[in-house]
């Protein structure tokens, strides 16, 4: 979106502060630092983008998959790297329950929502989910998005709440949708998905909100790398990665949006960085490193440790990750 005057962009800035500020609330993290933005080597990367040339709406040699073959294909990914760990969360189907708020009303006699009682009704509506696997999850394909997918959290659609209060609430997952295009790589958009689900039911567990894109991007890098049936499939989850990244970059960067705070783009940006670093050391390690490397992140999925403690003991770098999606750029994307 541009906006041609400064009032607007004020005006727009103010919106986005506020969106990062209650998805902030909602995990509960506690910070949202991106100064790596402001380094010689972000600067560096971000000239490499800048002359890259490749587009790809659409790899032809990627093949069609059945709705069937891409959730049985992320459902045996994730179960097989989140072994031994619990992956219950709770779940509540939206459509079966779209009367919730008249049901909360009619129990409590509360017929308006505010700061008084919503904390009362957030907890209402985690009594009515039910706990369920992870790979029991539903999942939802969409026509005509332009987004590949969500990961659903239940709609609290009270805009006047206080994010103190968003802090406080529960989580409850009521499922995951997809765009429907349906291709051999589209299971790693599931895979991404369900870590965000392994993630946000851990409020507290990213400490810097500008790291809530690492892990599943990194997890979608992982599972196109193991499928080992099509090792083309790699490839392009790095290219499409690489594009989507360099169309981030170069709009925070673009003249009519000058003044911009950096919002979700930042977060995916930033979070690319750290995962390209890890995937590179999971690439390169041994089978017993690698089981080494998902056994700490998994310390992250279970709610055991916070993803922050988890990069440092695994000594990640947004550097060396800017460093080698430089030289993938080269690779990928010209």
């Amino acid at each position: 979106m541009y906006f041609d005057n400064e009032e607007k962009i004020v005006q727009e800035n103010e919106r986005r502060s506020e969106n990062i500020e209650r998805n902030m609330a909602l995990s509960d993290s506690q910070t949202f630092d991106i100064s790596f933005f402001d380094s010689k080597e972000y600067e560096r990367l971000l000239l490499e983008m800048a002359k890259s040339k490749k587009i790809t709406e659409h790899n032809p040699d990627l093949k069609l998959a059945s709705r069937n073959e891409i959730v049985s294909a992320g459902r045996e990914f994730i179960s097989k790297v989140t072994e031994n760990i619990n992956t219950k969360m709770p779940y509540i189907n939206v459509e079966a329950n779209d009367h919730i708020i008249q049901d909360f009303a009619y129990e409590t006699g509360d017929f308006e929502i505010d700061d008084c009682n919503y904390l009362d009704y957030a907890r209402y509506v985690l009594r009515k989910s039910k706990k369920i696997e992870i790979i029991k999850m539903p999942v939802t394909f969409l026509v005509g998005e332009e987004k590949n997918g969500w990961q659903s959290t239940f709609a609290h659609k009270f805009d006047k709440v206080s994010t103190k209060l968003l802090r406080k609430i529960p989580f409850v997952c009521c499922g995951i949708e997809l765009q429907n295009e349906n291709t051999e790589l589209s299971f790693k958009t599931l895979v991404h998905e369900y870590t965000h689900a392994l993630v946000n039911r851990h409020k507290g567990i990213i400490e810097n909100y500008a790291h809530n894109e690492l892990l599943s991007i990194f997890m979608e890098l992982v599972a196109a790398y193991e499928k080992e049936e099509n090792p083309m499939l790699i490839e392009c989850a790095i290219t499409e990665r690489l594009e989507d990244i360099r169309d981030a970059m170069l709009l925070e960067k673009c003249e009519s949006l000058q003044g911009f705070i950096a919002d979700t783009k930042s977060i995916y940006i930033d979070s690319a960085l750290y995962a390209m670093d890890l995937f590179e050391m999971y690439k390169s390690a041994t089978n017993k490193g690698k089981k080494a490397i998902l056994n700490e992140i998994k310390k992250t999925l279970s709610g055991e440790r916070l993803l922050e403690e988890t990069l440092s003991k695994l000594d990640a770098s947004e550097e060396r990750g800017s460093q080698i999606m430089r030289a993938k750029v080269k690779t990928y994307l010209n």
